[in-house]
């Protein structure tokens, strides 16, 4: 038994088969974007987690836990360049340095 058909029938086929296609190549476009986007944000806070470590041990290495020593420590690192060093407690991604008197009294994981 043949099946043939019509031209408006291969036409609409032809169409619609474009369309899924083209709808396939969109959605894999979609997942390689979101892909790379998560793959950035990872690689993002694996880089500021380590930042902080390394300036974790910049301080734990001086023999001065004075608290301008420290900021220099840590103010070698781009991601905290914005932190505010005017109060007893300046809060790093992870953990918390606590002075008293301008000296460090003690790093506490948040």
């Amino acid at each position: 038994m043949k099946i043939f058909f019509n031209r408006k029938q291969k036409s609409i086929f032809g169409i619609l088969a474009g369309l899924v296609l083209l709808l396939v190549m969109a959605g894999e476009g979609y997942v390689i974007i979101d892909q790379a986007v998560a793959i950035a944000n990872m690689q993002d806070g694996y880089r500021r987690t380590e930042d902080e470590l390394a300036a974790i041990v910049c301080i734990v290495n001086t023999a001065n836990f004075s608290k301008s020593q420290i900021e220099k420590c840590v103010r070698q690192y781009p991601f905290f360049d914005y932190l505010d060093f005017s109060g007893d407690t300046v809060a790093l991604q992870q953990h918390e340095l606590i002075f008293r008197n301008n000296k460090l009294l003690k790093i506490v994981r948040i």
